[in-house]
């Protein structure tokens, strides 16, 4: 049979292919290719040749070569899915990345199309070589043409439960969740991104930002307690964070859990400055004002020693729950101490004046009254 003889090698074809006898099949079908006179002709004996080889032969490589043929003719769908398939099956991830990139350089791509394709690069880019970074971009792509890209949108979800792509995840999806008024998945999200972060500003942003969709979205005044309670933790002398935990609080009728964030906080500190002797005497009037005695004067204290001739409000709350605990030799204890601290004549007397009449009135010890006199 002359290679040329076009109805012969036809002939050839269809005899081969009854009786399956599939390497014969192929010589006649690629001799025919190799003699095909026109681009529709040719394509037509590739994808037969292609399929032979794939499924019949199961020479994936050389059904391969074939098939990017075809794709030099022009692009075509179906020669695209079988080597969609074939490099997957072959692990050959670099080929599939240049398939999907000459598919988004053709033209007349919708953004549908457009977006699954940037998913299905950043899949490859993401699991098969291990180029997370180059993935994200491919995601972003794919959320700029489609921002509710269910696929893209599955995947991000997916790097987000792993810790070194959490932060990066969850940015992307935040406006996901923002624009479906899915307020759990954004506050999600933010969790996400606190987990990683470690720069106090961001945090702080973070954290402010949590807090307001728990009391606004969430409408829960506990939570959001909460969640500016771990403001508080970030810096415990904020006063802007002290206020706002102060009216969130009083909205939530939860005066006893403040004065416990309160005591949490200062108790991690291991000295005193201005700002924190003013939130212990703080946390000492909420406990006073719970009946909680003996924890008030621990924070009222506290916030005594660390300036003593400037905190008077906090002698005097000493003194007064001593006075109510009717605890008299603590209150005479208290008042030789303020001794030290008052050097003037006029409050030195008054104060020793206070000594005597505790220890004459409440101690009945006139002879520690007399000396003290």
């Amino acid at each position: 049979v002359r290679a040329d003889d076009d109805r012969a090698l036809l002939a050839l074809e269809a005899i081969f292919e009854a009786a399956s006898a599939d390497h014969d099949l192929y010589r006649v079908i690629k001799l025919r290719g190799e003699n095909a006179k026109t681009d529709d002709e040719r394509r037509a004996i590739y994808a037969k040749e292609a399929r032979l080889l794939d499924v019949k032969l199961e020479q994936r490589s050389d059904a391969i070569e074939v098939y990017e043929r075809i794709l030099d003719l022009g692009l075509d769908p179906d020669a695209i899915a079988a080597l969609s398939r074939l490099y997957a099956s072959e692990a050959r991830w670099d080929d599939l990345v240049v398939l999907y990139e000459r598919q988004l350089a053709a033209d007349g791509l919708g953004a549908e199309a457009k977006a699954a394709l940037h998913h299905s690069l950043g899949g490859v880019r993401e699991s098969r070589l291990d180029d997370a970074e180059r993935a994200f971009d491919e995601y972003v792509v794919a959320l700029a043409l489609v921002p509710q890209h269910p696929p893209t949108v599955a995947a991000l979800e997916a790097l987000m439960g792993r810790p070194a792509h959490a932060a990066r995840a969850a940015e992307l999806l935040e406006s996901v969740y923002l624009a479906r008024h899915e307020w759990r998945k954004v506050m999600g999200t933010i969790e996400a991104r606190l987990g990683a972060s470690q720069d106090p500003h961001e945090r702080g942003e973070l954290l402010r930002r949590l807090s307001r969709l728990e009391e606004e979205q969430g409408d829960d005044l506990k939570a959001a307690l909460e969640v500016a309670a771990r403001l508080l933790a970030e810096d415990v002398t904020d006063e802007d964070t002290w206020a706002e935990l102060e009216r969130l609080a009083r909205g939530a009728n939860a005066e006893q859990r403040l004065a416990e964030i309160y005591a949490a906080e200062l108790e991690k500190l291991s000295s005193d400055g201005p700002e924190s002797a003013k939130l212990s005497a703080r946390t000492g009037e909420l406990f006073e004002r719970l009946g909680d005695v003996d924890r008030a004067l621990t924070f009222f204290r506290r916030a005594y020693a660390w300036n003593p001739e400037e905190q008077e409000a906090s002698f005097a709350a000493i003194d007064r729950l001593l006075a109510k605990a009717g605890r008299p030799n603590e209150r005479v204890a208290l008042y030789r101490e303020a001794l030290d601290h008052r050097h003037e004549t006029e409050p030195r007397v008054a104060t020793l004046h206070t000594i005597a009449t505790i220890q004459e009135s409440e101690l009945k010890d006139d002879d520690a009254a007399i000396e003290t006199y």
